[in-house]
């Protein structure tokens, strides 16, 4: 009797207690927050009915709490969730939303209605799999107007017009042109959706023949190359550098209503700044040379010659010199590729109070009335025109 007792306790605690706790990247819900998170909400979620005795959901917890990982930056668009329906609490939750077997994984609109019982997921129980499925399930959301709010749109534009005509005009945007069958664009949009709307990742079908590629694009349609590797995590950390360091630094406030002098706005009509040139330098060197994956071959020989024509003639000031300086003689010993990373951290490693370039861009005569006038393209100009004067001189 006494080993009965000690048999059903043990089984006691094991009903009672979950697979998950607050430490995972997932929400733990039950009979009296179900309600108020998944139905009250203005993001769409994944929930996991699971039983903790089910064998299969044992093996499924390690790879719900890496796909809660691997999604962890959506939340403003998709939560995830769980629920142990062997809680004896949970019981007429888990009957309420028919889940007659384990594990059960739904998926639950915003502001779901009350008589709503989920869409049941029926694919692989793999991070991959669930992740394009959550995918595929956002995006019939938006073609339904089932959308929230202040979600980015996954669908793809039809034309780079379309992105600026249904894009407020002080957005910065950024167009991805893929394979319709690919969600790398999808995904992006989602991992840095904290910066939208200040920074719009457009999605575009790529034509037959046309190879992928990352733009950003400008208001007259114009587009500038990113020469990013297409790869998620790449992406999505040279992209947040783009507008942290380079938008933030180079925005303003909003356009003037009525026409303004350039002196009105602190804009230096002419002359020449040693702000541009640093903000240029910076911009060049860390962002646009950076970007790029590998440096090699003629691009490599070509950025030597660079370097040096700026250690040689850059009107810079004493640390501005010593960097260059520094910058020329540890390229001229690199034979064999590098990469856009491995640049930006040899530069990072010739930063000290002797040798520096600000890292911020910020703009004196190339500033605009607006951050996409001006600025960097004036920049190049200005720059290159100093380096001429001072190869004459």
């Amino acid at each position: 009797m006494e080993r009965m007792v000690i048999i059903l306790a043990s089984v006691g605690v094991c009903l009672g207690s979950g697979l998950y706790s607050s430490s995972d990247p997932l929400t733990v819900l039950d009979h009296s927050t179900f309600e108020a998170h998944v139905l009250r909400s203005d993001q769409a979620w994944i929930v996991e009915f699971y039983a903790t005795w089910c064998g299969h959901c044992q093996r499924l917890a390690p790879v719900w709490k890496e796909f809660g990982r691997d999604v962890r930056g959506w939340t403003r668009v998709l939560r995830v969730g769980a629920v142990a329906c062997s809680d004896a609490a949970n019981a007429q939750l888990c009957r309420d939303y028919e889940v007659w077997g384990f594990p059960t994984v739904k998926f639950f609109p915003p502001n779901a209605a009350n008589d709503f019982r989920g869409h049941k997921y029926n694919g692989a129980k793999n991070v991959a799999a669930m992740r394009d499925a959550t995918i595929k399930y956002l995006e019939g959301l938006e073609a339904n107007g089932i959308a929230g709010s202040n979600w980015p749109k996954l669908t793809p534009y039809g034309s780079n017009a379309d992105v600026i005509n249904q894009t407020p005009s002080s957005n910065n945007r950024i167009v991805m042109t893929q394979p319709g069958d690919s969600t790398l664009a999808q995904m992006v949009i989602l991992d840095l959706v904290d910066l939208y709307p200040s920074l719009v990742i457009a999605r575009r079908n790529s034509t037959e023949g046309t190879p992928p590629r990352v733009q950003q694009l400008f208001r007259n349609q114009a587009t500038s190359n990113l020469n990013y590797a297409l790869e998620r995590a790449s992406l999505v950390e040279n992209l947040r550098f783009f507008v942290t360091h380079i938008v933030a630094t180079t925005s303003t406030t909003s356009a003037p209503t009525t026409t303004l002098r350039p002196s009105d706005l602190g804009i230096v009509a002419d002359g020449l700044h040693m702000q541009d040139l640093e903000s240029s330098l910076y911009y060049s060197l860390w962002v646009e040379i950076g970007g790029h994956s590998t440096i090699d071959g003629d691009a490599l020989d070509a950025l030597k010659n660079h370097v040096r024509m700026l250690n040689k003639y850059h009107p810079g000031d004493s640390h501005v010199r010593v960097f260059l300086n520094r910058t020329h003689e540890w390229l001229q010993l690199q034979n064999g590729a590098i990469t856009g990373q491995g640049w930006t951290r040899a530069l990072d490693s010739m930063q000290d109070e002797l040798g520096y370039i600000p890292d911020r861009v910020e703009w004196t005569g190339c500033r605009g009335s607006e951050s996409r006038f001006r600025g960097y393209p004036c920049s190049l100009w200005m720059t290159f025109h100093a380096l001429t004067v001072s190869a004459y001189l």
